[in-house]
């Protein structure tokens, strides 16, 4: 399994790739929205991590420019689980126009059994 790490803050980007690497993940890190939707572009993940609030590109908005890409797995006999979006948030207010683009919710400060419970799903 592969996930994709969004954050524009370096500590959240590796404290969240520690946790992925101790449940058996591998993951790749982004420093915004732009270079995560780039990177969805080229690479297939089982799993995006993206803050909601990083300066390039809001998380929304990547989550929907990633949602709109062509899905490799969608093709016919591919058998593969669909692309799931998780933010990330330090918010406790979410914006109800931003819950359909995602598939659940992270909430900051990070536990590592909260997030091997969204993984699960």
């Amino acid at each position: 399994m592969i996930a994709l790490i969004a954050d524009d803050d370096v500590f959240n980007r590796e404290l969240l790739g520690r946790m992925l690497k101790r449940l058996g993940w591998l993951a790749d890190e982004v420093s915004g929205g732009i270079p995560a939707v780039r990177a969805c572009e080229s690479a297939r993940y089982d799993v995006v991590l993206l803050d909601l609030n990083m300066p390039d590109m809001n998380g929304q908005e990547a989550a929907r420019r990633i949602r709109l890409q062509p899905d490799p797995l969608e093709t016919e006999g591919s058998g593969g689980k669909p692309l799931r979006i998780i933010a990330v948030t330090g918010d406790d207010a979410l914006d109800v126009k931003a819950i359909e683009l995602f598939d659940d919710f992270l909430q900051k400060p990070f536990i590592l059994s909260e997030l091997q419970a969204k993984l699960a799903k």
